[in-house]
């Protein structure tokens, strides 16, 4: 008599088992170490001797390492715009020469992570792909200018154009609540229009470099915002927006790089 079949085996651990296998791809493994190694970068680009409780950023950006294997929207926003908003302070460390630097250890696993990540952009939007990208980008923006405004803080009281960082972190949080609650793009798209004002006549009085990163960031915000209340893009027109997007991170990189070495 053959052999029966043998029947397939459930319960909770081959479920879970299962789930681990599907999420355990290499890309996501990288994504994940990246993703660790930036928390872990914080704390060279951060002054603990200034505030121990510093240390909380970079526990909170490595914890969100986590996360990048998640596929629900919201751990994918809190993970990305982690990264991003790290992405965004590195390189402007860098710039700046904070911590010699400090800036392009913080950027270089940071775009690095962006760049893995960005291979499963396309399914994470659902119907609204450009709302999960103008989300991301505005929560972003919120933390890496909050940040900044924080490691700014004791030179405000002398150099009040520093104040420039978190009212840009209040201007996309106003536009971010408009464009999720209202669905409209306006204030999102005026508030952004009157940062890269700032940016260019350099309100805050930083290096030239620091302000076309914050000029560009928001302008990707204006584009965002008005594309998230309009109809899908096309396949097409997405692919081409996500190889300009990692082709921006590339530079982004290699600036921080540059730069890192020179200091």
């Amino acid at each position: 008599m053959a052999d029966a079949p043998a029947l397939p085996v459930t319960g909770p651990r081959p479920r879970f088992r299962a789930r681990v296998h599907a999420r355990a791809q290499p890309w996501r493994i990288a994504a994940m170490g990246l993703a660790a190694l930036t928390g872990v970068a914080w704390f060279a680009v951060l002054e603990l001797d200034w505030s121990p409780w510093l240390a909380l950023i970079g526990a909170a950006v490595a914890s969100c390492s986590v996360l990048v294997p998640l596929r629900g929207l919201v751990p994918q926003v809190i993970a990305r715009a982690a990264l991003w908003a790290s992405f965004v302070v590195g390189l402007c460390a860098a710039s700046a020469g904070w911590n010699g630097g400090a800036g392009a250890l913080l950027a270089l696993p940071a775009g690095g992570a962006l760049l893995v990540v960005s291979r499963v952009g396309r399914r994470l939007g659902g119907r609204e792909p450009m709302m999960f990208y103008a989300t991301v980008l505005a929560v972003a923006d919120i933390g890496a200018h909050g940040l900044i405004a924080i490691f700014t803080l004791p030179e405000a009281s002398s150099h009040g154009g520093l104040l420039f960082f978190p009212a840009i972190a209040i201007a996309n949080l106003i536009g971010l609540a408009c464009l999720r609650l209202a669905r409209t793009p306006l204030p999102h798209v005026v508030l952004n229009a009157l940062v890269v004002a700032g940016a260019v006549s350099d309100v805050a009085g930083v290096k030239g470099t620091v302000d076309v990163a914050i000029g560009v960031v928001a302008l990707l915000q204006i584009v965002a915002a008005i594309l998230a209340v309009g109809p899908a893009p096309s396949p097409a027109a997405r692919q081409a927006a996500l190889r300009w997007l990692r082709a921006s991170i590339v530079v982004g990189m290699g600036i921080a790089l540059v730069l890192g070495l020179l200091a």
